[in-house]
């Protein structure tokens, strides 16, 4: 009888581990940014994991002194927000972990996207009113790349078979069936979902910001708070247009289809809102986390929260619209 528990337990967990499970990531390969190497191509991998690289380190200009990193400029470490980030990402590619002041980023782009990132040498010899070629040759230092890869599932079989044949079935089956659960609500849980637990992140991490730095930040919690529940509206929304969706599968008339695709293409409208806002909320921190002393917040904390509030007003205008529809 345990061995047959067994059996049924395996064929239900395994497809399920094999995916879900949550493997540590380990360096697969290594390389540089420099005045020489100035692209970075990472292909996906084949096991359905999201492309991740991590990058760390400098280079500095001898034209102006100016430090770069993946995510910031900065100028006698007072970061210069008007010229953007130094290096150019691909479409879907975004940094998911930031440590500015140990400039260390990790990027990552969905499962089968590649990651393309571009210094964007253009631009900033522009901005010093150099050529490229000029800019390049400024260049000291690098920005070391790393490739990440998940490490390989454990073998779960071994471990349930030698669990169940001991005396632990009950226990194990319990145990399992508590991680089948568990694995099966993570991959049926909506991006929705996800992008709202990111964007929570994010806020939280920028009020934890800006009470280091001291009072002249504290202005940027009530933007991020506000970005936040515009975020969780958004989400709510789409719950809402979900069901209704749902609720007209199966009619046919034209009328009823007509009407299905205005819900459709309100929910894409509201799709859209809300993984702007979420990223918006990111690109914040990321901002934030570049300022490194309150006397630096107080020229740069205005322009993030002006940011923050200008999406929330673009929010709030996308929900008067749709609630008018």
């Amino acid at each position: 009888m345990r061995t047959l528990i067994a059996l049924v337990v395996l064929a239900l967990a395994l497809p399920v581990a094999a995916q879900e499970t949550d493997r540590a990531w380990q360096v697969a390969e290594r390389g540089a940014l420099d005045a020489t190497t100035v692209v970075l191509d990472v292909p996906p991998s084949s096991d359905g994991a999201p492309t991740r690289v991590r990058l760390y380190g400098t280079l500095d200009s001898t034209i102006d002194g100016a430090e770069l990193d993946a995510a910031s400029l900065r100028h006698a470490g007072v970061a210069d927000l008007a010229i953007g980030a130094p290096l150019v990402l691909s479409p879907g590619a975004e940094i998911v972990e930031a440590d500015a002041s140990g400039h260390r980023y990790v990027i990552e782009a969905p499962p089968g996207t590649p990651i393309h990132a571009t210094l964007a040498i253009s631009r900033l010899a522009a901005s010093h009113l150099v050529t490229a070629r000029e800019l390049r040759d400024s260049l000291q230092g690098s920005i070391a790349v790393e490739v990440l890869r998940r490490t390989p599932a454990p073998p779960l079989a071994t471990a349930v078979l030698a669990e169940t044949s001991d005396g632990g079935g009950a226990l194990a089956l319990g145990s399992l069936l508590a991680v089948i659960a568990a694995a099966f609500f993570v991959r049926r849980e909506p991006e929705e979902a996800r992008l709202v637990r990111r964007a929570q992140r994010a806020a939280s991490a920028i009020a934890a910001r800006a009470r280091t730095l001291g009072p002249a930040s504290l202005g940027l919690i009530a933007p991020g708070e506000r970005l936040l529940a515009a975020v969780r509206r958004a989400r709510a929304h789409l719950a809402t247009l979900d069901a209704a969706i749902a609720a007209t599968r199966d009619l046919t008339s034209e009328a009823a289809r007509t009407h299905k695709q205005g819900l459709v293409d309100r929910r894409a409208a509201v799709r859209a809102d809300l993984e702007r806002m979420t990223g918006e909320l990111e690109a914040a921190l990321v901002r934030l986390a570049s300022l490194e002393t309150e006397r630096h917040a107080e020229t740069q904390s205005e322009l993030v929260a002006s940011r923050m509030r200008a999406e929330v007003e673009i929010a709030e205008d996308v929900e008067r619209e749709l609630a008018d529809l």
